[in-house]
């Protein structure tokens, strides 16, 4: 050891350049990864929200359009959010609400089949979220014990980015 306790074989401007680098490619990975955290956290955030698609059919007369009622949109409603969050698979959506007296689909052939690509995208991007979530986590915990209070000028230099 040295006399300021850096390890032999490496000096204090190595050490330095080092928890520098490590820093940065941590703010590199918070700056890339946030992004992703943000989308899967409003995209679940759009697909689970009850009130949210209570408010579109107030919002675009769907009611009116369409003559079913707010129970069963409600109700096709949750139909949606539980297929969203399955995991996907061979099954097609299939959602059927009461017209006129009659037991009808609500969507045609094509919106099911794409529902399913929907489908896929969405857990996508709510994986793609949970790991930005985790990289992002340790990343910020990596970069606080390499550089501790300079990290913060790295971080939001990277933000900014």
């Amino acid at each position: 050891m040295t006399s300021k306790g850096a390890p032999q074989g490496r000096s204090g401007p190595e050490v330095r350049a080092s928890s520098r680098l490590a820093g940065i490619a941590a703010g590199v990975v918070i700056a890339v990864a946030l992004p992703l955290v943000l989308i899967g956290a409003s995209l679940d955030l759009l697909v689970n929200s009850g009130w949210l698609y209570s408010y579109n059919w107030w919002r675009n007369g769907i009611p009116e359009q369409t003559g079913l009622g707010t129970d069963e949109l409600d109700r096709a409603s949750r139909t949606i959010k539980t297929y969203f969050n399955s995991p996907p698979s061979q099954e097609l959506l299939e959602v059927r609400v009461s017209f006129g007296g009659r037991d009808v689909s609500l969507y045609n052939d094509r919106e099911v089949l794409h529902m399913r690509d929907v489908q896929t995208l969405v857990q996508g991007f709510w994986a793609a979220g949970g790991w930005s979530a985790v990289a992002t986590g340790v990343a910020f915990a990596a970069g606080l014990m390499a550089m501790r209070r300079r990290f913060w000028g790295v971080l939001a230099g990277a933000v900014r980015w």
